[in-house]
This record gives C-alpha cells, sequence and structure tokens, in this order.
C-alpha cells in the first residue's frame, strides 16, 4: 500500500513539473493567451464582414444621370434665305452741268456700257469721254453698281451726303455702288455729269 502511494506521489510530481517546465516556456499565463486567442479569432471572423459589406454599399450609391443627347433638329444649321430682289426701273442721264439740261439713256439691260466707241450700248460723241469709259451691271449679290473702263479721264464720285467731290477713280475695274439710301449715283465722267438711280418699277415719277 505504501509502495502504491509513493508511485502515486511520484507521478504526480513528475506531471507538476512538465506542467511548469511549460509555464516557463511561455511569457503569458494560460488565462492571458486564451484571451489572446479568442480576440484572433474574432478579428478573423470580422474581416471577411467587412469585406463582403463593401459592395453591398458601393451597389447603394445613386449611378450619375447621363447627358441626354442633343435633338438633331435642334442643332441643324438652318441656312438663312436670301429675299429675292425687289423689281426695279434703271435711269441714266447726263448734262455738261449738274443743273443742265439732262439727256436720258434707255438702260433696259444690263451690262450696258458707255463710250464713245461705236460699238458701246450708249454712244456719247464728247471729246473728255474715252473709248469705253464704264459700264453699268448688277454684281453677284444683284446691287447695281458702276465699273470704271477709262484710263484717262476716269470717273469723279460725288458724296451723296456732303456732295462733295471724291477722289477721281483713274484705275479700270474700280467699282462705285449705288448709295443704299438714296438709291443714287452721281458722278463726272470727263466733262458730263451723270445721275444714275433705281426706283420702284410701278412707282409715279
Amino acid at each position: 500500500m505504501l509502495k502504491f502511494i509513493i508511485g502515486a506521489l511520484v507521478i504526480v510530481l513528475i506531471i507538476w513539473l512538465i506542467a511548469r517546465r511549460r509555464n516557463h516556456k511561455s511569457k503569458k499565463p494560460f488565462p492571458q493567451r486564451l484571451i489572446d486567442w479568442l480576440l484572433a479569432r474574432e478579428l478573423a471572423e470580422e474581416k471577411p464582414q467587412k469585406r463582403a459589406s463593401r459592395p453591398a454599399q458601393a451597389a447603394h450609391h445613386p449611378s450619375a444621370p447621363r447627358r441626354a443627347k442633343p435633338d438633331a433638329d435642334q442643332t441643324a444649321y438652318i441656312r438663312p434665305t436670301r429675299r429675292p430682289p425687289q423689281p426695279t426701273e434703271i435711269t441714266l442721264c447726263y448734262s455738261t452741268e449738274i443743273d443742265g439740261n439732262a439727256r436720258y439713256v434707255p438702260v433696259d439691260h444690263l451690262p450696258l456700257c458707255v463710250g464713245a466707241r461705236s460699238d458701246c450700248d450708249c454712244v456719247i460723241d464728247n471729246d473728255t469721254i474715252s473709248r469705253q469709259h464704264f459700264e453699268i451691271f448688277r454684281d453677284a449679290y444683284g446691287e447695281v453698281s458702276v465699273r470704271n473702263l477709262s484710263r484717262t479721264n476716269g470717273i469723279v464720285p460725288i458724296d451723296e451726303r456732303t456732295g462733295n467731290l471724291e477722289e477721281p477713280i483713274l484705275q479700270p475695274g474700280v467699282v462705285i455702288p449705288i448709295d443704299r439710301d438714296t438709291g443714287t449715283l452721281r458722278f463726272w465722267a470727263g466733262e458730263l455729269f451723270f445721275t444714275l438711280r433705281l426706283q420702284a418699277a410701278n412707282s409715279y415719277r
């Protein structure tokens, strides 16, 4: 019996020594290690939940509104239509003085060439009138204008607002438009004074 008790005590002592050695190898006591293990497990379970919740949160954000494409009818460029020119009558008269007796020249077609040469549309026998002095024509916009053709005597326009003489035009090809406000162009060609006038086709003179 005594041997049995002594053997049991020896076994208990051996178990105690082994347990003590294990406790010395670990810096933390058993309760602290148990707490750390539980915390680590809890953190490991929380991380997958957070990662899985991020896509769900992003799904709740409303998507940015898309801009509507402009309607083709709204962006289409509307080309302005040009009004057709109103019917007008063109009258041309000339005299040796501004207030002198005028001679009227019928203008029934354009262009109309005025000069001393026999093949001109309007032939004027005057020493100061060039063989082809000037022509009356319509430009690309339908405006009636005068083009100088003379290198010697040229054309001297008159300002319709002030009545003063402008600079002489001696270069062939220079165009003088009719004044839009008055519908009149007055100018000297050589020693003759010319008046070119536009008026409505149905107006009374």
